[in-house]
């Protein structure tokens, strides 16, 4: 009882206990967060070209502490383009084994965000759209689902104007948000990317700043 009372006046505090990452040896090997008691939102994230999933916990486990299950496929050679289906076929393997979801958000970062706008745009079910330093593959515009883009104002890869020129192809309302100071590599705990910006602001703020963006375009699912 004690124990309990302990756990319960942690969540009170906290906000949901979430695991944190862990590999998923299913599906081809997949990465996944998931809180205690989920709030029925899955959020498949496709991580950045040759980028390991594992450079994006600081995210799954953040979401997880607002109930959110999130899952990161390995990607074949670390490129999603050579599978960017894998992330739909780990929500089907999930609900197969009777995992039940009210919403499923696609993300992902640099290549993973084009490839998560591949999949919107081809029709998969998606009620959610988040891109960070990436602009889809292809045209999303017919599609009526809250999308978010995010920028860092310093990346050197992904201009915030190219992003902001993709608003044009992505769903009508799609929301584009700039984080000052940050750079391509920000998005992830992988290392210095070749040919990215130099950052004016220290990871932990832009990290910081790009949680709480997450978090609430998350509010709207429940």
């Amino acid at each position: 009882m004690k124990q309990f009372l302990v756990v319960l006046l942690f969540v009170l505090a906290h906000g949901v206990v979430a695991q944190t990452l862990t590999r998923v040896n299913e599906e081809g090997g997949y990465w996944r967060a998931s809180p205690t008691q989920s709030n029925g939102v899955l959020f498949i994230f496709i991580p950045g070209g040759l980028v390991p999933p594992e450079a994006y916990a600081f995210i799954a486990e953040g979401l997880a502490k607002k109930g959110i299950t999130t899952v990161i496929p390995e990607e074949p050679l670390g490129i999603a383009f050579f599978d960017y289906t894998k992330g739909e076929r780990i929500k089907l393997a999930l609900e197969a084994r009777g995992e039940k979801f009210r919403k499923i958000v696609y993300g992902g970062h640099s290549l993973g965000g084009a490839m998560a706008g591949l999949l919107t745009a081809f029709g998969a079910r998606v009620d959610g759209l988040i891109l960070m330093a990436a602009f889809p593959a292809a045209d999303c515009s017919a599609r009526s689902i809250p999308t978010l883009s995010i920028a860092a104002e310093l990346d050197g890869l992904v201009s915030v104007s190219r992003l902001q020129e993709s608003l044009n192809v992505l769903p009508k309302g799609a929301q584009l948000e700039v984080i000052s100071g940050g750079v391509h590599a920000f998005f992830g705990r992988y290392g210095v990317q070749a040919r990215d910006g130099t950052p004016t602001v220290p990871r932990e703020e832009f990290e910081a700043k790009l949680m709480a963006i997450l978090e609430k375009f998350f509010l709207q699912f429940g």
